[in-house]
């Protein structure tokens, strides 16, 4: 079960969340910062779900990778479910 602090970017920024992206492709990491939650929340509100979530890399320039995020409770636990994952799966 995911903590109440990663339910949405306003919980996470009211609740001190930790919050990090991971590309599938480059391996690229990086936490996001207090600036980028806010950023985050401006564009998309304060109720925003990050969960089940993922955008193109932007961490290694030309990287055509998929960025994961993952939350911190006491280690980095990623912030989806592997068995919704079947509609990021393009069907050919």
């Amino acid at each position: 079960m995911i903590p109440a602090a990663y339910h949405s970017i306003g919980a996470s920024l009211d609740m001190g969340g930790r919050i990090k992206t991971m590309c599938n492709r480059c391996a690229g990491m990086a936490e996001l910062t207090r600036e980028q939650l806010e950023g985050i929340a401006r564009e998309k509100g304060r109720d925003y779900v990050m969960i089940g979530r993922r955008c193109r890399c932007r961490l290694t320039p030309g990287c055509m990778g998929w960025n994961r995020f993952w939350y911190w409770n006491a280690f980095w636990w990623p912030l989806w479910r592997d068995k919704d994952d079947g509609r990021w799966i393009m069907k050919r």
